[in-house]
């Protein structure tokens, strides 16, 4: 006996269980009984109608949205299924603070109550929180979770900014408009309608079509909810009791392993716990998981029998990434395959991740231990490296689909796609955007290259670079497939910094440019590109076909308006042959 009483503190110790605001839930007056199930008064409905504090806005665009709800029944008794898990928090939550309990019925209009909802504008979770906005409100989106998915952060985050929107506002309906469109474009409204004389109430005011039925949408759920066998609608009994119970770890435990030991399906667990973005739940970032009620005394139980085995929680280590190392030769160090390596991080098919980036790996000999993950992980990055550039392309007289696809490197299909194009004929003048793969290093490292005939080492021989605007160091050596170093090496650089017109010399081992490189034995596509010395140490220069001033003045290391004083121009137009001054 004392051996399992001491393996049943053990596990009581990994949790410390707190039921919404560690309040026991009231019990009934009377015993309840299978006749009163249905009735209001043991339901959280109750106490939401109890509640209701919003004037009735009562209009077309109400009777509109209304009518869309009442012709899909079956979408609100999804929605009003979905709730039934979160709207006694959200209830007690809004009973706390004194706000109308309509609040409690947002997340029908914002989310439809799926919780791990997300937006094509990136706006995520049950309230439908914006990452700034989230952020604002110190909802933390880490590596390891996004608190705007949280159930419970989320729900205070959001009614604390509502409350201050009410406080601003003075009108509950336009902090809504607030909530939905912002509080800056509501302030601009409303001081033009005041500098017009105009009535500044909610449908006063000039909005965008979502915000102008955004409270009108609220107002028709609240209709229904107020009397449902009005509108032919049964909604799902909630008792006025919680559905969940938040749990604080003490150890690193895997969302599979939780949610067996929970006797959920992992997706019913995620769909409860959706803010975790990784498959651990951290025990050092003070993480926390939420258990159905029902399913509290499961857990207990097949956690002590768990214990018992001596196995870890937790099946999760982290790994940083090196200097030009591959998922691939991770994924083998961890034993694992790449493919589990990218779906544990996200890593979409084909993507890398810059280097320093912190992954997930299984635990495994050479690479972790049994502890679990550090704190210092809290702040942890994790970033994909940039293979695509976006580049615009203007169609030219004989273009055709093949041939453009051809020469930016990438599918007919890609272009296809990526315009959006409906034929696959081209009009001359016609721009496409298009994501062109970069060059990168390990990509030319593992593509053979033909040989070059020279009278000195191969690599000697430089291409030019002409700065632009938001070009990088690292962005230019990954188009020629050069180190950054050699780049660097090659042009005396010091620093990472550059500017725009600067003419950076580019090869492979980073050597100043030579004469001494046998240009008639080069092939015609390297010879373009090859400029025996540059204008930098030249004091003139005689004027070639294609030249400009922008592009002498840049290889000469000057401004144009330098060039244009040393040989006192007063307009940009050059003569071929024309002899300039460089210094």
């Amino acid at each position: 006996m004392f051996s399992w009483f001491k393996l049943t503190l053990l596990a009581l110790s990994f949790m410390t269980a707190a039921i919404c605001h560690a309040q026991e839930p009231k019990a009934p007056d009377v015993i309840e009984t299978a006749a009163a199930q249905d009735d209001d008064f043991y339901t959280v409905w109750s106490r939401i109608r109890d509640g209701f504090k919003i004037p009735n806005m009562d209009n077309p665009v109400v009777k509109e949205n209304l009518q869309k709800y009442l012709k899909r029944p079956d979408y609100i008794h999804r929605m009003a299924n979905r709730s039934s898990q979160y709207l006694y928090h959200i209830i007690e939550e809004v009973d706390a603070r004194g706000m109308p309990t309509e609040i409690a019925l947002l997340p029908f209009v914002e989310s439809a109550f799926v919780s791990n909802a997300k937006s094509r504008a990136k706006a995520a979770g049950l309230w439908q929180f914006m990452p700034a906005t989230g952020r604002h409100y110190d909802l933390d989106q880490s590596l390891w979770k996004d608190e705007r998915y949280d159930v419970l952060e989320s729900t205070s985050a959001a009614l604390t900014y509502l409350q201050r929107l009410y406080d601003e506002f003075g009108d509950w309906q336009l902090a809504l408009a607030a909530y939905n469109w912002g509080e800056g474009n509501i302030r601009r409204q409303i001081k033009k309608n005041q500098a017009a004389g105009k009535p500044t109430d909610y449908m006063s005011l000039k909005m965008p079509a979502e915000t102008r039925n955004y409270y009108p949408k609220l107002q028709a759920i609240k209709e229904i909810v107020m009397n449902p066998e009005k509108y032919g609608i049964k909604l799902p009994v909630i008792y006025n009791e919680p559905s969940f119970i938040q749990i604080f770890k003490e150890q690193d435990i895997d969302v599979k392993r939780a949610a067996h030991l929970a006797g959920m399906k992992e997706q019913e667990f995620t769909e409860l716990n959706p803010s975790f973005n990784r498959p651990v739940i951290v025990a050092s970032h003070h993480h926390s998981m939420l258990v159905p009620s029902d399913k509290i005394d499961t857990f207990v139980e097949n956690l002590v029998a768990f214990r018992t085995s001596g196995k870890p929680l937790s099946s999760w280590t982290t790994y940083r990434v090196g200097p030009n190392e591959s998922l691939a030769a991770i994924a083998q160090k961890a034993h694992m395959t790449e493919a589990e390596l990218r779906e544990a991080n996200q890593i979409p098919a084909g993507r890398r991740v810059k280097p320093g980036s912190l992954l997930l790996v299984s635990r495994a000999i050479g690479i972790g231990d049994a502890e679990d993950i550090s704190s210092d992980t809290i702040g942890a990055t994790f970033s994909l490296a940039q293979d695509y550039r976006r580049v615009s392309y203007r169609v030219r007289k004989g273009d055709t689909l093949a041939r453009v696809a051809k020469r930016l490197g990438v599918s007919p299909t890609a272009i296809v796609k990526s315009n959006k194009l409906k034929s696959r004929r081209l009009r001359v003048g016609q721009t496409l955007v298009v994501n062109v793969p970069i060059r990168n290093r390990q990509m030319a490292e593992h593509q053979p290259s033909k040989p070059v005939e020279s009278a000195s080492s191969t690599s000697n021989i430089s291409r030019f670079y002409v700065v632009r605007r938001g070009d990088t160091l690292y962005s230019i050596a990954s188009r020629f497939g050069v180190p950054v170093s050699a780049v660097k090496a090659a042009n005396n650089l010091t620093s990472n910094n550059l500017s725009v017109g600067t003419r950076l010399a580019i090869n492979q081992e980073g050597t100043p440019t030579k004469r001494n490189v046998v240009l008639e034995k080069l092939p015609p596509s390297v010879k373009k590109t090859v400029v025996q010395r540059p204008l930098s140490n030249q004091t003139y220069h005689r004027v070639r076909k294609g030249d400009t001033l922008f592009s002498i003045a840049s290889s000469a290391n000057i401004s144009v308006n330098r060039l244009k004083a040393l040989n006192n121009l007063h307009s940009n137009n050059l003569t071929i042959g024309q002899k300039l001054r460089l210094k």
